[in-house]
């Protein structure tokens, strides 16, 4: 590839190239993975970071900033998907563009929206508060007693 090229190929006479390139360069369960985990990871830092019963353990003035560090390090490393996180944030503007006559950008031709967007955020948020109720949360409270 020459310097200055774009990674997509220019040359994709049709849809079905298009597709086909971006299904081998960004498969579709790598982002609701990444996605998945992000968001499990940050509903996990904000359940155990405002637990009445977890100011034992975390000081209620730093809940702020860890969630505040979990965002910042999720955004640096996940550019692929945005670090879309919150399915309210990404539809919003999705459901608004419909509205006024852009479709397309709501479900797009791989079904990447809900699929990346829209799936794994509230599953990962599900997962990550009944981790931090079940697994964690009494496990800290059998290690403090």
């Amino acid at each position: 590839m020459a310097t200055g090229t774009p990674p997509w190929p220019r040359e994709a006479s049709n849809l079905d190239e298009g597709i086909k390139w971006a299904n081998e360069h960004w498969p579709l369960w790598l982002g609701f993975f990444i996605e998945f985990v992000m968001t499990f990871l940050l509903l996990l830092t904000v359940r155990a970071t405002t637990d009445e019963e977890a100011h034992r353990w975390v000081p209620e003035k730093f809940a702020g900033f860890f969630i505040a560090i979990y965002v910042g390090f999720a955004c640096f490393i996940t550019p692929m998907t945005m670090t879309c996180m919150n399915p309210a944030r990404d539809w919003g503007p999705r459901v608004v563009s419909a509205m006024l006559g852009y479709p397309g950008h709501v479900l797009n031709y791989r079904w990447e929206v809900p699929i990346v967007y829209g799936i794994p955020q509230f599953l990962g948020g599900i997962c990550g508060v009944a981790f931090w109720k079940y697994v964690l949360k009494p496990y800290f409270a059998a290690i403090k007693e």
